[in-house]
């Protein structure tokens, strides 16, 4: 399921309007947010929604219930140079909200998040995960690039625990210089996680998390 970050968007020289009412099953046939691809999925069926380059915003909380979904920020970096670190600096793909809220809403299984960076807004939550096992993060980043707050936090665990979940190859960046935020990850109701390959980054020197 492709899915474009605005209402139109360019691929191979070609200009294409992205609508929820197209079928999605094409790059020249794009929905529109994220949330109208994950009702189209099936559970449990491989999909993949492939996210556009640019800036993806949602307007309402992202409610994430399908397991086995797997998305993937779709640009050429994933595909030429997997090992480079896709943080805020060179990523393509970006996911954001303007809700004021948490933006994305994950209580499934086995979903998958791929070369995608997750920003959430001042004082807020990007995602909760919820009852989320084996759950993983892949060449994914967090970045904190809104006013300092130590509200703002990136992908928190709460409520029953996420099992197996896992981030490899991911960056946590705070953005802002001289400031303080809350947690990019919160693993306080996750078992049995692994974190592997990662890479914390602060701007300046005075930077730093609650």
């Amino acid at each position: 399921w492709w899915v474009s970050p605005a209402d139109s968007y360019t691929i191979g020289g070609e200009t294409y309007p992205a609508s929820n009412g197209n079928d999605g099953l094409s790059p020249d046939r794009a929905l529109r947010n994220p949330s109208q691809a994950i009702s189209n999925a099936t559970a449990d069926n491989g999909d993949l929604i492939m996210m556009l380059p640019g800036t993806h915003t949602d307007s309402a909380t992202v409610t994430l219930s399908k397991a086995g979904l797997t998305f993937v920020g779709a640009h050429p970096v994933q595909r030429i140079a997997p090992q480079l670190r896709t943080y805020a600096l060179n990523t393509k793909v970006n996911w954001t909200s303007t809700f004021a809220g948490t933006a994305v809403t994950n209580t499934a299984a086995d979903c998958a998040f791929v070369g995608i960076n997750m920003i959430p807004v001042t004082a807020r939550t990007f995602m909760t995960c919820i009852a989320t096992p084996r759950n993983a993060f892949i060449g994914c980043a967090v970045t904190m690039s809104a006013v300092a707050s130590t509200s703002t936090k990136g992908i928190v665990f709460s409520g029953a625990a996420g099992v197996n979940c896992s981030f490899i190859d991911c960056v946590f960046l705070n953005n802002v210089a001289t400031s303080a935020q809350g947690p990019c990850l919160d693993l306080t109701a996750a078992d049995n996680f692994l974190v592997e390959g990662c890479e914390v980054l602060l701007k300046g020197t005075s930077s730093a998390w609650a």
